[in-house]
């Protein structure tokens, strides 16, 4: 009797670490890295639990272990690049990156999250500042 009631035990703990990951929703951590000689910007970072990657509504791909990396090149000014992860259930987690082009080979670059665990700054001669949005 007593281990009947440890094996039903032991299996309610192991279903609720396998269904963890299915109810946290999707994970996304994004960073950003200039090369002002190229004028070009690298977004790269991890994901899990995603379905679909989208870097300002455009598709983009995933290696099976959730990375991702692409590199833009964006106009002078103030840019606003936003990084939508979906998961299969249609909950997403959102990232916007800013980048403001003040003279030509000169970036400045800023992010802000929502609901989504701090990201990774990323070295060079990036500016980051990172604030949680509401």
């Amino acid at each position: 009797m007593v281990l009947a009631a440890m094996g039903a035990f032991g299996g309610i703990v192991y279903a609720a670490f396998a269904l963890f990951p299915l109810a946290s929703g999707p994970s996304l951590s994004v960073s950003i890295a200039t090369d002002e000689a190229r004028g070009t910007a690298l977004i790269a970072g991890n994901t899990a639990r995603v379905s679909r990657l989208t870097i300002n509504d455009l598709a983009v791909p995933l290696s099976e272990r959730g990375w991702f990396s692409v590199e833009r090149a964006f106009p002078l000014g103030y840019t606003v690049v936003v990084v939508r992860a979906e998961d299969r259930f249609g909950r997403k987690r959102e990232e916007r990156l800013t980048l403001i082009t003040k003279e030509p080979n000169g970036y400045h670059a800023s992010k802000e999250e929502s609901d989504s665990k701090e990201g990774h700054e990323s070295g060079g001669s990036l500016e980051t500042e990172q604030r949680r949005l509401n």
